[in-house]
């Protein structure tokens, strides 16, 4: 078969360009074709991604330590810097207090266990030591802050990324939506850590987000699995862009887990302009989803979706 008939073919079944490719992967000079593709591809994009990723570095460490690195100064090096300025201080054991402690010690020695100098050294003695804990709590607590900081800061712009692109159900509260975001954002933070430089997510028994494949969850898997309740899954549009023409007549969406979840109603905001109308659509959503007006639920959800509508504002009919 010439090359013009096997294009041919493809065109008319696309799907024949999988089994294409996996055969092509399988001789050796498919082998080098693909490889070559693939090292053009990452040479094209890795100097913008590895630039993007040091400018997120050098912003992190910013808004943590007040202070940039110098102009002409690489990324790489000046994280090896603050390294090497945290090492030092780690292995800080009080500097000149903790000599002193070690020469007033010599001094009571010397002195013996009698007459007033013993007394005199030892008060300096106790006095020393105190002041040295004092500093090295205090060093200690810095520390651990700024690691701490450190670490939410990097949790918190990779959660942040995570979420772009993500649609929620359209018809929510902006405020419910961030409630919903900084609450799982909280449980997250107690548990996700830095290892090898890459966020890696926990969940609160200890044992890591996993994604379909079993592997470490990414920002995004983690979000989507969270704020499920309240992401769109296809058929509603992106938070702020217009009403939802897909929702005819309502929904309900619960948020938050456990004691926390509650109930919303959710309506097609254009499908109402007076106080009137929306009692209307309202009480005919929540019977067509089988509340009828005897529930406890019933008024609740009406009131909440008239404040969430700001049914006020409108005209009566």
């Amino acid at each position: 078969m010439e090359l013009e008939e096997l294009i041919t073919e493809i065109g008319k079944n696309p799907e024949h360009i999988k089994g294409i490719v996996a055969f092509a992967n399988g001789t050796e000079h498919g082998k080098e074709v693909l490889g070559n593709f693939a090292k053009a591809e990452f040479d094209k994009n890795i100097g913008e991604k590895i630039s993007e990723l040091h400018t997120r570095y050098d912003t992190d460490i910013f808004e943590i330590t007040g202070e940039r690195k110098q102009a002409d100064q690489k990324t790489y090096d000046y994280v090896k810097q603050l390294a090497n300025e945290l090492k030092t201080l780690r292995a800080d054991k009080g500097g000149d207090k903790g000599a002193e402690i070690v020469a007033l010690k010599a001094k009571l020695k010397e002195a013996g266990e009698k007459g007033s100098s013993n007394e005199f050294y030892k008060g300096k003695l106790e006095e020393a030591t105190n002041a040295f804990g004092l500093e090295r709590d205090a060093l200690n607590g810095k520390l651990k802050d700024n690691e701490s900081k450190f670490v939410s800061q990097k949790v918190l712009g990779d959660l942040a990324d995570g979420r772009k692109g993500i649609k929620f159900i359209e018809g929510l509260p902006d405020e419910a939506i961030q409630a919903m975001v900084k609450m799982n954002e909280s449980n997250i933070l107690k548990n996700a850590k830095i290892e090898n430089d890459k966020v890696v997510y926990y969940q609160e028994d200890g044992t890591p987000f996993l994604n379909s494949e079993y592997k470490p969850a990414t920002a995004k898997e983690v979000n989507e699995k969270l704020l499920s309740n309240i992401i769109d899954k296809g058929t509603g549009s992106h938070k702020g862009g217009g009403a939802d023409t897909n929702l005819k007549d309502g929904k309900l969406v619960t948020t938050g887990t456990g004691d926390n979840a509650t109930e919303k109603l959710v309506l097609n905001a254009g499908s109402f302009s007076t106080r009137v109308e929306f009692n209307e659509v309202a009480a005919k959503a929540l019977t067509e989803l089988g509340i009828a007006v005897s529930d406890k639920r019933y008024n609740k959800l009406m009131d909440g979706a008239a404040k969430e509508y700001e049914v006020s504002k409108l005209k009566l009919n």
